[in-house]
């Protein structure tokens, strides 16, 4: 399951939020948390464009990566 989906009548943005450890790269667990997204097709049943958002932190620190999908669009 997606941590958070907020639905517009056109579009839909996912976000997988991560936590990283002290020894963890944030970087590469936003790359990750945003593979997830892809990979399991979350917001795909929505039937619109997916802007999927993969977000890392530790602390006040934070990464991000992001990407747009049409994976939910008549697939």
């Amino acid at each position: 399951r997606y941590d958070v989906m907020i639905e517009f009548d056109d579009r839909a943005l996912v976000f997988e939020v991560k936590s990283a450890a002290a020894d963890e790269d944030t970087d590469a667990l936003a790359g990750s948390a945003l593979r997830q997204i892809t990979e399991k097709r979350y917001g795909a049943d929505t039937g619109k464009p997916v802007i999927a958002v993969g977000l890392a932190f530790r602390g006040k620190e934070c990464a991000a990566a992001a990407a747009v999908s049409e994976c939910g669009k008549n697939n």
